[in-house]
């Protein structure tokens, strides 16, 4: 069990700071190719990564950074704060609500029905993610020290 331990911290060291600098990494690569976005030959070596995504702006790279970057800092809040489940679901609802601002703004999908369809995804997930806020130990716990009952 220690030795899985040591592993398994020794593992995240590694790969932690790898999936950030990849992440850099790509948003660099596309901004810099911006112009050859439309290019035949680029898109069918590189073109997976923005497949369905308008190709007039910049802004879409920040789809998949949010993407990414959601998960590996909800992934660290996770292990970090693992006895603190309204931290959890606190930073949840800001990546969740990031994201649907950014889907509303933005609109970096080609197809509006893919557009609608992660509109409601993070709609659904923001309101779930508000009931598990209501429905935590941290938050009952608060909710019962500022409800006073009078006689």
């Amino acid at each position: 069990s220690e030795t899985f331990d040591i592993l398994n911290s020794l593992l995240t060291i590694l790969f932690g700071p790898l999936v950030f600098i990849l992440i850099v990494a790509l948003a660099y690569f596309y901004s810099k190719n911006f112009d050859r976005w439309s290019d035949t030959a680029f898109k069918d070596r590189f073109g997976t990564v923005f497949e369905g995504f308008r190709t007039d702006t910049k802004l879409v790279l920040f789809y998949t950074l949010i993407f990414l970057g959601r998960r590996a800092a909800f992934s660290v809040v996770a292990i970090f704060f693992q006895d603190y489940l309204f931290v959890q679901v606190l930073c949840l609802l800001i990546f969740s609500t990031i994201a649907l601002t950014y889907l509303l703004l933005v609109k970096p999908f080609e197809e509006p029905r893919m557009q609608r369809l992660e509109i409601f995804n993070e709609i659904c997930t923001l309101f779930l993610t508000y009931n598990m806020l209501c429905f935590s130990e941290d938050a009952n716990l608060q909710l019962s020290d500022s409800v006073h009952y009078y006689d």
